[in-house]
């Protein structure tokens, strides 16, 4: 394939994504929110203390 088809395609399958949009609001079970069904969580690995004081990852919203 040549250069101009590869991004020819590309832009064709961005364009589709977009006009989907993220898809109807639901509750997200995995970050307790509501959100469009193909929008992303939002969530982001941290590392926090647990109550042994060693650190873990865990996965939270950002802050604003």
């Amino acid at each position: 394939m040549r250069v101009a088809e590869l991004l020819s395609s590309l832009f064709e399958q961005e364009a589709a994504r977009i006009r989907k949009g993220p898809g109807p609001v639901k509750w997200c079970k995995r970050c307790s929110r509501h959100h469009g069904s193909r929008q992303s969580c939002g969530l982001v690995l941290v590392a926090v203390q647990a109550k042994s004081g060693r650190m873990v990852k865990r996965w939270a919203h950002p802050k604003p």
